[in-house]
C-alpha cells in the first residue's frame, strides 16, 4: 500500500509520537509540523503488513526503514530509521519449562530464559547478541508461544535455525517457529495481544504436576463464569498487580475458562498485563468462587489498592500461550 503525505498528516491520533532516528516528535500538532516540512520522508512510502499484523513497515524513497501503528483508524505511532545494516531481524516462538529459571528477563546471578539463548545465539553469530522478548514472564512461568527476536548476519534460512538452536539450547527451551522479520520489527513493543493459561487441579494432588498447575478445591463454577466476565474491558487493574511505576489501565479482550477432566484451565486475553496481573486475578476468583470473599471483581477493580487482593496464585499454573501482532 502507498502512502502520501495526505495519508500521513490527515489520520494523526492526537496522543501519538514520532520518532526519525534521535529526533522525537510528540502531539498530533506537532507531528503534522514535522511532516509537512519534510514532505520527501512521507511520499510514496510503501507500507504493508507482515505477517497479518496490524502494524506497517516499508521504506520511503531515501530507502529509510518505516513502522507505522494504529489506533483504530488514527496513526498513533510513527518510526523512522536510516540505520543501514547487512543484518536481518529473525523472530521466533519459543517454549520453555519455566520451573529451573528465575524468570524470562536476564538476572544478574540466576538462570533466565533470555541469558540462556543470547548464550547460545551469540556463540553461532560469534558476536555479543541481544534476544527481546514479548514478555518478561517471571520465575516458575512457563510458556508456549513465547515470541523474541534478535538480529543476525548468518545467511541461514529460518527452518536451519529451528534446527541448529534447538541442538544447541538447554533441554527446557525449546524453538518451535523462525521468520525473518521487518528490520523495525519489536517483538514486545508492536504486540498487540497476550493470552494466558492458568491451570487448576480440582481433584486430588498430583506430585508429577506440582511445577505446572495449582490445586484449589469447591470452585462454583457459575459464580466463576459471572466474574471472568466482570474483567472484560478496558480497566484500571492497579488492584491486580505488583509495581507503582507504569500505567495501570489495561483491556481485557476475553476471560473464560474450559473444564478437561478434574483440571479447570483459565484463559485470560488482553493488550498486555501487568506485573502479576494474571495470578493475583486468579487468586481472588479462586477467594470468591470458593465462598471466600463475598466482594466481586468489578467491586475490587474498583478500589484502586491492594487491600483486598493479598494473595496471589502460585506460578506453576500459569502459561503464555500466544503473542499476537
Amino acid at each position: 500500500m502507498l502512502y502520501n503525505v495526505s495519508d500521513f498528516s490527515g489520520a494523526i491520533h492526537p496522543d501519538s509520537g514520532l520518532k526519525h532516528d534521535d529526533l522525537l516528535v510528540l502531539g498530533r500538532e506537532n507531528i503534522v509540523d514535522y511532516i509537512l516540512k519534510n514532505p520527501d520522508v512521507f511520499q510514496d512510502v510503501l507500507l504493508e503488513p507482515w505477517q497479518g499484523s496490524t502494524v506497517l513497515f516499508g521504506h520511503n524513497k531515501y530507502q529509510e526503514n518505516l513502522k507505522v501503528d494504529f489506533s483504530g483508524s488514527l496513526i498513533n505511532r510513527i518510526v523512522i530509521s536510516s540505520k543501514k545494516t547487512k543484518k536481518r531481524r529473525l523472530a521466533l516462538v519459543i517454549s520453555y519449562d519455566g520451573s529451573d529459571f528465575s524468570g524470562f528477563q536476564i538476572q544478574k546471578s540466576n538462570r533466565s530464559v533470555q541469558a540462556e539463548i543470547e548464550k547460545v545465539v551469540s556463540r553461532i553469530n560469534s558476536e555479543n547478541t541481544s534476544v527481546q522478548g514479548a514478555s518478561r514472564t517471571d520465575a516458575g512461568v512457563h510458556a508456549l508461544g513465547q515470541v523474541i527476536h534478535f538480529d543476525t548476519v548468518r545467511t541461514f534460512e529460518p527452518q536451519r535455525w529451528i534446527a541448529v538452536l534447538n541442538r544447541h539450547l538447554p533441554a527446557d527451551i525449546h524453538c518451535l517457529k523462525a521468520a525473518f522479520a521487518p528490520p523495525l520489527f519489536h517483538s514486545r513493543y508492536d504486540a498487540k495481544k497476550k493470552t494466558y493459561r492458568y491451570v487448576i487441579n480440582t481433584g486430588e494432588i498430583n506430585p508429577l504436576g506440582r511445577k505446572y498447575e495449582a490445586n484449589y478445591y469447591n470452585i462454583n463454577l457459575e459464580a466463576l463464569a459471572a466474574n471472568l466476565r466482570q474483567l472484560i474491558g478496558t480497566h484500571d487493574f492497579t488492584s491486580f498487580c505488583s509495581g507503582k511505576k507504569e500505567d495501570k489501565v489495561r483491556t481485557i479482550f476475553e476471560a473464560r475458562y474450559e473444564v478437561r477432566g478434574d483440571h479447570l484451565e483459565l484463559f485470560f486475553t488482553g493488550d498486555g498485563f501487568l506485573h502479576h496481573m494474571v495470578r493475583l486475578i486468579v487468586a481472588e476468583l479462586v477467594k470468591i468462587a470458593t465462598g471466600q470473599s463475598a466482594k466481586d471483581i468489578s467491586e475490587i477493580i474498583q478500589e484502586h489498592s491492594r487491600k483486598s487482593t493479598t494473595k496471589i496464585a502460585p506460578a506453576a499454573g500459569l502459561y503464555l500461550m500466544e503473542v499476537s501482532y
